[in-house]
């Protein structure tokens, strides 16, 4: 009778995971695994011991503390939270179906939130773990992550945030000392070249020359909160017109700062250029400076607020390279880039549409060719659609950030298949395309989640443009600001080619910026071992690199950290072998 019993109760009824009044439960396999363990399940009622019993032993179904917690991927499908579970599962139904994989994840941090948080609340979960609430129980990461990305603190911390607090807070990003740099005479500790800020206000700048680069670093000290800054002194050269356009390459390893002061300790309200940046972010400006003297003043924090985060030396570590390009002046003669795609420079590479341009808008000439020059060229110039309007010339962008253009665009895509559809259907239209090469391995986060000018719709694919094969697709991606952006995550592995198409709803058409953030680990040479390029990881190899044991490098220094040891034999050993 046992077997016509459970035919008869599993496979109907409630949920596995939920105590009940009748006997067995929805799914059947869930059912029968509880049943085979305690017969009443199945002839008496459904309680709570049966429901506890399911949610231990049933992987894979949702609600059941075995399938996994909803914030963290596992290779099971499902997850332990019912709610959330289903909800995900309505927008996925690959991660009830296959697994729970990255993105299922993050799903769930984007859509079963707990709340805000409150960063430095012991309760508020760590920042190295996913949790459904914002904000984490370590203050300063929490504060940091959340500044580069507020739904961190606004709703849930998911994988996202943690992989930012990982690289941020938790490992922090560092700074290293390229060869041909040389390194400020301060030592590290004391004040001895910054009159104008801190405490050590009286001492002589350093001379920082064109075309040269200095790695140096400021700190806070945490007692006193007294600040150390560092002075340059410059001097930009006539080269033949009224003004030199310089450029200032910038980075520090937390917040901090470049105020370039046209006469000396004037106030920071007078400084000819600002600079701020965080976290090991290059800031580029290329200003237009009358020749002479200058004094350039690195601090920790910001304008507003000195004496940031630079708690000691490493965290306030700075790269800064001062160029002196050319005369200002006439840029449509010189100008690069296309004057159909918004871009950094001055101007665009057709003298006559980009002088017709700047006649209309000269700051398309003196601040950069934004999405407004773009329009303006359209009218003006007559423009023809972009240079990467179809998949077979699709433009190759890096990790960061690449201006672009739909305007003009026109529609070579496939069409979406019915898992795109978000509630607005399967428009995709005025496209354009851009291909990747992945030179990290593991989730690559796809954004137009910046600087947006239009409703966008993305999608991704592999297999090249004769038959592409879509990975995955977003309309408009929860958490993303501005509304109308969209946001993708792709499971990258090193070396493979992936196609970005990026078009606007029902034909919408617009400039915005595409992003690329890897969220995984670096792609390595196998073969970056080889140290006498034999073609073989092998021992003269490791006879070269423990006769560099300790030394500061080049030879033998595989993971660039600056240090021959222990690192850098473990990478040796594992590309132990033939080159591939």
């Amino acid at each position: 009778m046992a077997g016509p019993a459970l035919g008869q109760v599993c496979g109907s009824g409630g949920s596995c995971v939920q105590p009940g009044t009748q006997p067995g439960c929805e799914d059947l396999d869930c059912c029968v695994a509880v049943c085979s363990l305690d017969p009443l399940c199945c002839t008496s009622a459904w309680d709570g011991s049966c429901a506890l019993l399911a949610s231990e032993l049933c992987i894979g179904l949702c609600g059941a503390n075995a399938s996994g917690p909803c914030t963290s991927p596992h290779a099971n499908p499902a997850c332990s939270n019912e709610a959330c579970c289903e909800l995900v599962c309505s927008l996925d139904p690959f991660c009830c179906n296959v697994q729970w994989d990255f993105t299922c994840a993050v799903l769930a941090g984007f859509n079963c939130t707990g709340g805000p948080g409150t960063c430095g609340d012991p309760g508020a979960g760590s920042c190295s773990e996913p949790h459904p609430t914002g904000a984490c129980s370590d203050a300063e990461c929490c504060e940091v992550v959340c500044s580069l990305d507020p739904s961190c603190c606004s709703s849930g911390w998911d994988l996202l945030c943690v992989s930012l607090a990982d690289t941020y807070c938790l490992t922090g990003c560092s700074l290293t000392c390229p060869e041909g740099t040389f390194e400020e005479q301060e030592p590290c500790g004391e004040r001895v070249n910054d009159p104008c800020l801190g405490a050590g206000v009286g001492q002589a700048p350093e001379i920082l020359r064109c075309d040269e680069e200095v790695c140096g670093r400021v700190f806070v000290d945490p007692k006193t909160g007294d600040y150390d800054s560092d002075a340059y002194s410059i001097t930009v050269p006539f080269v033949g017109g009224e003004t030199t356009r310089i450029r200032f390459t910038f980075t520090m390893a937390s917040e901090g700062f470049l105020a370039v002061l046209p006469q000396g300790c004037t106030p920071l309200d007078a400084a000819a250029l600002v600079i701020e940046t965080s976290l090991c972010a290059t800031v580029v400006e290329t200003p237009c400076l009358p020749p002479g003297n200058y004094l350039c003043l690195v601090a920790p924090g910001t304008p507003d607020a000195l004496g940031g985060p630079a708690r000691d030396c490493v965290a306030g570590a700075y790269r800064l390279m001062v160029e002196c390009l050319e005369a200002c002046g006439e840029v449509c003669g010189d100008a690069e880039g296309a004057c159909s795609l918004p871009h950094g420079g001055l101007g665009c590479e057709d003298p006559e549409c980009c002088a017709a341009v700047c006649a209309i808008d000269p700051a398309c000439c003196v601040d950069g060719w934004d999405e407004l020059c773009v329009d303006e060229a359209i009218t003006a110039c007559g423009l023809t659609p972009p240079p990467n309007d179809l998949c077979a010339k699709a433009i190759d962008v890096p990790l960061g950030s690449t201006p672009f253009s739909s305007l003009l665009a026109t529609t070579d895509g496939p069409e979406l298949p019915a898992a795109c559809d978000e509630g607005f259907g399967l428009s995709l239209e005025a496209d354009v395309w851009f291909r990747h090469e992945a030179t990290c391995s593991g989730p690559l986060r796809i954004e137009t989640c910046a600087d947006l000018g239009f409703d966008t719709r993305l999608a991704v694919y592999e297999g090249g443009c004769a038959k592409p094969a879509i990975l995955a697709c977003s309309d408009d991606a929860p958490l993303c600001s501005p509304s109308g952006a969209s946001r993708v995550l792709v499971d990258a592995a090193c070396g493979e080619v992936y196609l970005i198409r990026i078009g606007g709803f029902k034909g919408a058409a617009g400039a915005g910026v595409l992003t690329l953030t890897c969220l995984g680990g670096p792609c390595v040479d196998p073969c970056r071992g080889d140290l006498d390029e034999d073609g073989t990881v092998g021992g003269a190899d490791l006879t070269i690199l423990l006769s560099a044991w300790g030394a500061p490098g080049p030879v033998g220094d595989l993971n660039d950290d600056g240090m021959v040891n222990g690192a850098d034999l473990t990478e040796l050993l594992a590309g132990w072998g033939q080159c591939p």
